[in-house]
């Protein structure tokens, strides 16, 4: 009985903060960074299924780096996903959810481009928003 109470309340925990952060990615008053246009030469298809999605960020077809106003993360260069301090891990996260939706797969494949691993904590998150799992 004690464990379906517990199970309860953080299921209700998740939902309060799942419901938090909706609300904070849409809100229109928080600031967002620019993004770089992407070049046409990057697109890898027309369209933005999960395939292309994935496809990109494998392939990181584009050659030219995208910055996302994040060019602090230049400094975790070469690092391993599971060396990041705590304080680390939430510079990685502010920056994500700094970031619209639809922007967080290319984020990826810029990180990726630029040698630079996101944090084994942010992983699962990182692929939900890009729309990679579902």
């Amino acid at each position: 009985m004690l464990a379906l109470i517990i199970a309860l309340a953080v299921l209700a925990l998740v939902a309060i903060f799942a419901n938090q952060l909706r609300a904070f990615r849409d809100d229109p008053s928080v600031p967002r960074p620019e993004a770089t246009a992407v070049p046409a030469e990057c697109a890898a298809c027309a369209d933005e299924t999960e395939a292309c999605v994935a496809e990109r960020l494998l392939a990181g077809a584009c050659k030219e780096i995208i910055y996302f106003d994040d060019e602090e993360l230049d400094s975790y260069k070469g690092r391993n996903s599971d060396t990041y301090t705590e304080e680390e891990v939430e510079t990685f996260r502010d920056i994500m959810f700094s970031m619209k939706e639809s922007e967080v797969a290319d984020w990826l494949t810029s990180l990726q481009q630029r040698d630079i691993a996101l944090p084994d904590e942010l992983k699962d998150e990182a692929f939900l928003l890009s729309g990679l799992r579902k």
